[in-house]
Parts: structure tokens; C-alpha cells; sequence
């Protein structure tokens, strides 16, 4: 192991140390803390990054969850609810330099402080109250400036459609989509009627990529259109049909 894969991993070692009381468990081969609560799989990933100095080395952190349950199924997405941390530096975005022993310091504090801010809460209202939390955070969602995620809100992280309603049922999921997309600017509703025009013009590509690990269209499109919880209109306009 070089000295640059060995400071990232005793970084790993030394966060996960200081979370063991609560719980998490780190697993080497995945880089990441992990923690279960009913059917959800909890964990958080520690990846790193260096170049041709000792000085350039960097890590950064994302938290996915994802539900057993559905990963059991054919599914297109198992994951419930995921987002990047953010330094609270705002510097180089995701990243944390560690390759000085100050920037190693002040990585571990600020990366500790945001779990301890963020993840450890989410965690224990989880198992708390399941359901209850697992609704907040599909209508609602999640929200803390040191997160981020694609989503109509900055610094917000909602649900996946796919998982409230394997949770709730499917007019649960088509209430959420409808009330983000009510959310949404007109660019953004713009972006996703293209998005659903493409998945549906040609779901066998779609799902192709989909299994192959590329990108094609959004997981919780593909389970919407499927489902019959969205569609476009005879304009072209998104539409929530009535389920039956």
C-alpha cells in the first residue's frame, strides 16, 4: 500500500472508530460505514483521490441507503434516499485535502461534525418511527447545507419515488411526483417531460443502459411510466392519471 493509500485508510479506520458507539460498522472492501434499521441498509461512503504529490491528497463523502426488500426484486433502482457532504470550508466542493497533517486535522473535525450533524439524527428517527420518518423525508424531504443532491430544492435530498411506494403504495408515490414536479421551475418540468418523451419512446434502450450501469433516464421515471402514475398528455404536457 503506497503512503498516500495508507493516510486515506487510516482516515477510514479512525472515523469509523469514532462512530462505533453508535453503531456503524466499517467495511473495508467497500470504503464505507454501515448501519441497518428495519429494511434499510444504511452507509457511507470515504473515497479518496491523489496525483503525482503527497500534498494532493484528498477525500470525500456520499450517504446512500438502500432497501433490501427491493434489491431482492427485479428493480430498477434498490436505493432509498442518497446525497454528497459538502467541507463546510465551500472550497474544492466535495473534497477535503488530508495530504498535510493540518488539512488531515481539520478534514476529520469537519467531516465528523457533519455526520455527527446530519447522518446520526437521520438514523435515529429511522428507528425511531420508520414509516413516519420514511414519509417526512419522501414529502418533505431532507435538508442541511453541508448536503447535496440533484433535486428541485437546493441542499435537499428527497426519497425515491420507487421506494415510498414500495412503503406506502403507488398512490403515495404518484402524490410525491406530483407535488416535486408542482415544485419544480418551468426549466426544470421542461427537462423532465423530455425525460419521460425518451423513456418512453424507447424503454428497451433504457433498461438495456439501466443494467449495464449507464445512465439513460432517471430510475424513478422509468417506475413511474411503468406504473402508469405519469404520462404525457395529448399536448405533450405531463399528466398524473388516475390509478386504478
Amino acid at each position: 500500500m503506497s503512503d498516500s493509500a495508507e493516510r486515506c485508510e487510516r482516515f477510514r479506520l479512525a472515523f469509523a472508530k469514532r462512530f462505533e458507539p453508535q453503531g456503524w460498522k466499517y467495511l473495508k472492501s467497500r470504503q464505507a460505514l454501515k448501519k441497518q434499521v428495519k429494511d434499510l441498509i444504511l452507509e457511507t461512503y470515504i473515497g479518496s483521490s491523489w496525483h503525482n504529490s503527497a500534498q494532493d491528497i484528498r477525500i470525500r463523502m456520499w450517504f446512500m441507503s438502500w432497501c433490501r426488500s427491493i434489491a431482492k426484486k427485479e428493480c430498477q433502482d434498490a436505493c432509498a434516499i442518497g446525497f454528497h457532504f459538502l467541507p463546510s470550508s465551500g472550497g474544492d466542493r466535495e473534497w477535503w485535502p488530508i495530504g498535510t497533517p493540518e488539512g488531515y486535522e481539520s478534514a476529520a473535525q469537519d467531516a465528523s461534525a457533519l455526520f455527527e450533524r446530519v447522518i446520526l439524527p437521520l438514523a435515529e428517527r429511522l428507528e425511531r418511527n420508520y414509516e413516519a420518518t420514511v414519509y417526512d423525508l419522501t414529502m418533505n424531504g431532507y435538508s442541511d447545507p453541508g448536503i447535496e443532491t440533484p433535486s428541485i430544492r437546493a441542499h435537499t435530498a428527497f426519497c425515491k419515488l420507487q421506494f415510498a411506494s414500495h412503503v406506502f403504495g403507488d398512490p403515495v408515490g404518484q402524490q410525491a411526483a406530483q407535488r416535486r414536479y408542482e415544485e419544480m421551475s418551468e426549466a426544470q418540468r421542461e427537462a423532465k417531460r423530455k425525460e419521460v418523451q425518451k423513456y418512453a419512446a424507447d424503454r428497451e434502450r433504457a433498461r438495456s443502459a439501466r443494467a449495464n450501469g449507464v445512465y439513460f433516464v432517471d430510475s424513478d421515471v422509468m417506475y413511474l411510466v411503468d406504473r402508469g402514475m405519469i404520462a404525457l398528455g395529448n399536448d405533450g404536457a405531463i399528466e398524473f392519471p388516475a390509478l386504478g
